[in-house]
């Protein structure tokens, strides 16, 4: 499944440290993101690759945490639409200059679909990555 990274931010992040406006001014910001050391994934490791260097806020191999850091007013998120576009609080940032597209790949062995929790797991995603009808219940931040 196809999705896409786009900056993300709150409001009380943006009135304290201001609103970038191009590309350029991220170097102004904080990142909420990957650990640069620890990720594993080439294509997120590239979805940086248009920044000026950043400062990191919080750095974490799990994009619960650099969601709710971003919730938490401690930088911009470089989060997947699908996850920020149910959040009213999360401003997009720079919408109209960045866009980063990555997939998902779901992978396993073929005997496991034996199992009804995987198999209802796995149809329960392709339905979802099939009708784009995804809801992502919040995080407690």
């Amino acid at each position: 499944m196809d999705y896409e990274l786009r900056l993300y931010a709150t409001a009380e992040y943006l009135e304290r440290r201001g609103t970038p406006t191009t590309l350029e001014g991220l170097r102004e910001h904080y990142l909420n993101y990957y650990i640069d050391t620890a990720l594993t994934a080439d294509k997120l490791d590239d979805a940086t690759s248009l920044f000026p260097p950043m400062r990191r806020s919080v750095s974490s191999t799990s994009i619960a945490v650099q969601f709710a850091a971003t919730m938490n007013h401690a930088g911009l998120g470089l989060l997947p639409v699908f996850l920020s576009e149910q959040y009213p609080t999360l401003a997009p940032v720079l919408h109209d200059q960045f866009a980063y597209t990555s997939e998902y790949w779901l992978v396993g062995r073929e005997e496991a679909l034996r199992n009804k929790a995987v198999h209802a797991t796995v149809r329960a995603l392709n339905d979802a990555a099939a009708n784009g009808n995804w809801f992502i219940p919040p995080f407690d931040c």
